[in-house]
């Protein structure tokens, strides 16, 4: 490496100085010490994802093709909120390759009501059919 690692300690150490905690630049200097500076990245996400799950809060991805906003949004808010039994964050996000429709996503769970989805699906049972 061109860095060496002490060289990589002595950098937190002059970067954060007395900013972070000694925990905070112990942990730091632990992920130095086994090569691991490359989830540094991956932390703040990973934090909220914890803050968020102990407040009770999802996020949901919501793609349709017309922008959701205004009522809409606070209406499917609501929807998901009591479906899920907790506080859904909405990130809506535009998407014309769906054609119409949406497609929710929230953690590993997608629901798609596409007009997208919903071709493809007719395709498939049209293409099954043509060859029984």
């Amino acid at each position: 490496p061109s860095v060496t690692r002490d060289e990589k300690k002595k950098l937190i150490k002059k970067v954060f100085g007395e900013a972070v905690s000694d925990l905070t630049r112990n942990f730091l200097n632990l992920l130095v010490d086994r090569r691991n500076e490359g989830i540094l990245e991956f932390i703040p996400d990973v934090y909220k994802g914890v803050v968020d799950e102990k407040k009770g809060v999802l996020k949901a991805k919501v793609q349709t093709v017309i922008p959701l906003t205004g009522e809409r949004l606070n209406t499917l808010k609501k929807r998901l909120d009591k479906l899920t039994g907790k506080m859904v964050e909405i990130e809506a996000v535009q998407d014309s390759n769906i054609l119409g429709g949406m497609v929710i996503q929230i953690g590993n769970r997608m629901v798609d009501g596409s007009v997208a989805s919903r071709l493809k699906n007719l395709k498939t049972r049209l293409m099954e059919i043509r060859t029984a």
